[in-house]
């Protein structure tokens, strides 16, 4: 069964919209965007921009970025945003943003992986313990941390797998085992796995896919008041 890999297909969204803006960009930073291909679609968009990339690795829950302030024309992070501590990931993109600067990410929301949560509620070995952003909450931190102009949206995805390997290994690969679990280890044992599979919410009684939904937020701001390009921002939020 094929299908885009869930890490791609928010990076995909992220450059189209990053596309619409039509923006002059000569400075761009992509923060967490090793588990997907937004860094080659930037490169692909940008060629004569100069383009950063960067994964910070959390110092317990002190998140910085390795730049000097007021550098580069656009921020954008896919999905890693979820798992940063979201005060110092806006303090910090702020920072670094030069004068109307632009601010892009995705995120998981609320009602991401919901099946695969209940389905761990059963099991000793693998408490999933993360925890998802509120569209609301995110657009009231962006305005109370300076940014303006900000608009999140969300969208919801169905993913379809043939068995629980399937899932867990897209799992494993988009980088959010480590997010999403208190144990990432037990992840590989088969005993787990087949536990997994056993409590993991059916389609239906007939059908043996199974699925998992997520729900994807898109969201947008500057650093300072940007009400010419604030009109052909192509967010709609629900």
């Amino acid at each position: 069964m094929h299908q885009q890999n869930m890490q791609n297909a928010a990076a995909g969204e992220l450059a189209e919209r990053i596309e619409d803006l039509q923006l002059n960009l000569s400075k761009i930073l992509a923060v967490g965007c090793r588990f997907s291909n937004l860094e080659a679609s930037l490169r692909e968009q940008h060629p004569k921009a100069l383009i950063n990339a960067t994964d910070p690795v959390l110092d317990g829950e002190v998140f910085t970025l390795p730049f000097e302030s007021e550098s580069y024309d656009l921020v954008v992070c896919n999905l890693a945003t979820t798992f940063y501590p979201p005060q110092e990931f806006v303090t910090e993109t702020f920072r670094v943003l030069d004068e109307n600067g632009v601010l892009m990410f995705s995120a998981l929301a609320l009602d991401s992986f919901q099946q695969l949560r209940e389905a761990s509620r059963n099991l000793e070995e693998l408490e999933f313990t993360a925890v998802f952003s509120n569209m609301h909450s995110l657009g009231d931190m962006l305005l109370a941390n300076g940014f303006v102009n900000p608009v999140v949206d969300a969208e919801r995805c169905e993913y379809r797998y043939q068995n629980i390997d399937t899932l867990v290994q897209e799992i494993v690969d988009s980088g959010f085992s480590t997010s999403l679990f208190d144990n990432t280890n037990a992840l590989s044992s088969e005993a787990v796995r087949a536990k997994l599979h056993e409590f993991y919410p059916q389609a239906s009684e007939n059908s043996k896919i199974l699925q998992l939904s997520l729900e994807f937020l898109y969201g947008v701001a500057w650093k300072k008041s940007a009400d010419n390009l604030s009109m052909n921002v192509p967010f709609h939020p629900d």
